[in-house]
């Protein structure tokens, strides 16, 4: 499971990606950030 592509919910273009690729990914783009309400 975690070296192979595969289709989670294709109507939503969901996909499964190795986690080598995974991580590749997070290091050179980094992890998302969440906007936050002014003052909280």
């Amino acid at each position: 499971m975690l070296r192979n592509y595969d289709w989670i919910d294709p109507e939503n273009g969901v996909v499964r990606i190795p986690i080598e690729r995974a991580m590749s990914i997070l290091v050179r783009e980094g992890l998302p950030v969440r906007e936050t309400e002014a003052g909280r």
